[in-house]
């Protein structure tokens, strides 16, 4: 949603859902996303290393498994890790490690993601 986790309003789509009755408005909600540039991306190799620079040679500071979910800034074949310090290599060796994930988020003014059907984030 826009305003967590540094999350904004990318287009200014605005999409008011009145009631049955058209008396009242029942929710109002706005498309949000990462900053252009930006995305998540699920790992899809058993273990990928987190490093220090985006360089092979680079200090492995940590590990992220298969189906954790990361959000970054792609640059080449690696990807800045925007949450926490690092760095991960997308593609090695002709296979890829990281997938790119299309995902829509919205920020429910007025109303409840469960009353649309969709997950809270928070």
């Amino acid at each position: 949603p826009a305003g967590a986790g540094n999350f904004v309003d990318v287009d200014s789509v605005n999409i008011d859902i009145e009631s049955h009755s058209r008396n009242d408005r029942v929710m109002s909600i706005t498309k949000a996303a990462p900053p252009h540039g930006y995305g998540e991306w699920v790992v899809v190799n058993p273990h990928v290393w987190v490093r220090s620079a985006n360089s092979l040679s680079a200090q492995q500071i940590g590990t992220k498994d298969k189906g954790t979910i990361v959000i970054g800034k792609k640059q080449g074949d690696w990807l800045k890790l925007t949450q926490e310090k690092g760095w991960m290599i997308i593609v090695m060796g002709g296979g890829h490690l990281l997938q790119s994930r299309k995902v829509e988020y919205f920020h429910v003014r007025n109303g409840s993601c469960e009353s649309m059907g969709a997950f809270s984030i928070y």
